[in-house]
């Protein structure tokens, strides 16, 4: 045919002439691909963020057995002897009890005890230390964290001009994941790690982000679902699912009830289906009803059921206190600063004061050099980031090609919504809970909420970043990357001088005499040494229990729950043949 154009065989450096580009923008012939110098930037980029990552995580992961979980490994292997079903009818057993003292978060732990169990089974088959893998955790956990983000990301539309529906950008959702996983971790905080939800209950307080984001994930997909598939089956899909997700919240921790909010706004906010029927405000209608009364009902039951322990003479312990007035206001400024990195500079030189250090340098061990440039390394990552993927086609700021950039922005406004309120909704929780007066004495104090704050901050400063990327990038497309400079030279500056800090705390607090104590018994139960020189060790450290710990009740709860573990894992081998520390601490 005339003016067809020749084909011939294309080669490994040739593409074929496709025409004119439709969006205006010229482009390489071989644009729509990375070159190679491309594909080594890129795997670069993820090797520095991947190790800046682990390091700035590091003081979180290498912090000691603290709070609960300086017995509750042992106390959970030693209850669990007959099967893992014990880890959800143990705790169920309990239920009555704990519902007559105030609180019933049986699910919480029920996952609470499976992380025990398996951890501390973990570490007799292979040798490693609880502690170890207590701290290695905390890495698959900050995963999921910015894995149920991106879910919900993932899960976002917007109409374009058109009307058809829309989703962010492969390129957004690339730098959005990215960038929650280097800035999240550049807000790790290590002061006070008895309350610290970067530190301690990581199985609850990492949780709850996935909790946050994950159920307005689940519930805006169960709505969608719906109102494309109005049908009987569907409709008692979304509303059994959505009644369990409002039951668990409840009984998961108080943290989890921040999801409630976030899962509303996201269903509400987000068109569900193409065109205008009557469909999708009839899914919305049904799944804020579901998602409500399941909620706030079961909260409503729980509080109802659990009022008895008010009365005098009775322990009482609810989670938090409705009673909301100057204090909790005070308690809520405080909370949500102090979930920024730095807050707490002051507090960690008060606490290496206290354990009897001058200053940072004054600390046994390396020097925290290395660490500093690798985790700095992982902002550098996240900007070649950027700039190799601001190097290809731009198909998000096309409206001839791609997704036009309003509904991006609109997208991208609602996460922002949304982090602000689970940053928000987290602190209010925490201030209202009846321990925070006790904990949260000023500003740089953490508490459980801190990281689940923080990460919600992180989104909306991704956010800010991400839209003012997508608005250069109409302008000077080559450019579009220097807001992520702008992001990494700001946290640069703050994670060299927050991260000395930060691990100074750390290892102040693992070289205390306390948590060596603690370290030592479950080291003991993982080496289960019963040779002589293993049976001097395990009657030492009985000796440094009642030397290092100066709660007699936390000395009952160790002691039991040593006795316990050690049965099980060694049998009627005693844990100690001295019959004086064996009745003076064991019996």
């Amino acid at each position: 045919m005339s003016g067809s154009p020749t084909t011939r065989p294309v080669g490994r450096h040739e593409a074929v002439d496709a025409g004119p580009d439709p969006s205006g923008h010229d482009r390489a012939p071989d644009a729509t691909r990375p070159g190679r110098w491309r594909r080594w930037v890129l795997v670069a980029s993820v090797v520095l963020m991947a190790a800046g990552v682990l390091a700035m995580l590091a003081p979180a992961v290498a912090a000691p057995l603290i709070a609960d979980q300086r017995y509750m490994y042992l106390e959970v292997a030693g209850r669990t002897p007959d099967g893992w079903h014990q880890v959800v009818t143990e705790p169920l057993s309990e239920a009555k009890g704990r519902l007559g003292a105030g609180r019933l978060t049986t699910l919480g732990l029920v996952v609470q005890w499976a992380a025990y169990r398996g951890i501390a089974d973990t570490a007799v088959q292979t040798g490693i230390p609880i502690v170890a893998l207590h701290g290695a955790q905390k890495v698959p956990l900050f995963g999921l964290s910015v894995w149920a983000v991106v879910a919900l990301a993932r899960s976002l539309r917007a109409r374009t001009r058109d009307g058809p529906l829309t989703r962010l950008s492969g390129r957004s959702m690339v730098l959005l994941a990215a960038g929650m996983t280097v800035v999240g971790a550049a807000g790790v905080q290590a002061q006070k790690q008895f309350a610290n939800g970067w530190t301690t209950y990581p199985v609850l307080t990492y949780g709850a982000v996935i909790a946050c984001f994950g159920s307005a994930a689940v519930a805006l997909a169960l709505t969608r679902w719906y109102a494309r598939s109005p049908r009987l089956p569907v409709a008692a899909v979304l509303v059994l699912a959505l009644t369990v997700l409002g039951v668990a919240l409840n009984l998961g921790y108080e943290l989890y009830l921040v999801a409630y909010p976030a899962a509303v706004l996201a269903v509400l906010a987000q068109p569900l289906a193409e065109g205008s029927t009557s469909r999708p405000l009839r899914a919305k209608v049904l799944a804020t009803l579901t998602l409500t009364v399941s909620t706030v009902g079961t909260f409503g039951l729980i509080r109802r059921a659990a009022a008895a322990c008010a009365e005098p003479g009775s322990y009482c312990y609810t989670g938090t206190s409705l009673d909301l007035g100057r204090e909790t206001v005070a308690l809520f400024r405080t909370n949500l600063v102090s979930s920024l990195p730095g807050t707490g500079r002051g507090q960690v030189d008060r606490q290496l004061a206290e354990l009897g250090y001058t200053g940072l340098g004054d600390l046994p061990g390396p020097s925290p050099t290395l660490l500093v440039i690798v985790a700095v390394g992982a902002l550098a990552g996240l900007v070649l980031l950027a700039a190799v993927r601001s190097a290809e086609p731009a198909a998000d700021v096309a409206p001839a090609s791609g997704p036009a950039l309003r509904p991006q922005l609109t997208m991208l406004a609602l996460l922002a919504v949304i982090g602000v309120g689970v940053a928000v909704g987290s602190a209010l929780m925490m201030s209202v809970s009846e321990r925070a007066p006790d904990m949260v004495q000023a500003v740089g104090d953490p508490y459980r909420h801190t990281m689940v704050s923080w990460l919600g901050l992180c989104l909306v400063v991704i956010c800010v970043v991400l839209a003012l990327d997508l608005a250069l990038g109409r302008v000077v497309r080559p450019l579009r990357w220097l807001p992520w400079v702008a992001l990494a030279a700001a946290l640069a500056v703050v994670v060299s001088l927050v991260m000395p800090a930060n691990l100074a705390a750390s290892r102040a607090e693992s070289l205390t005499p306390y948590s060596q104590t603690i370290a030592a018994v479950n080291r003991e139960l993982v080496l289960a040494d019963l040779t002589p020189e293993g049976d001097r060790r395990r009657c030492e450290s009985l000796q440094a229990v009642g030397r290092n710990v100066p709660s007699a009740q936390t000395i009952r709860f160790l002691a039991n729950a040593l006795t316990r573990a050690w049965e099980r894992y060694n049998g009627q081998q005693p844990y100690c043949s001295d019959d004086d520390l064996n009745t003076k601490y064991l019996e």
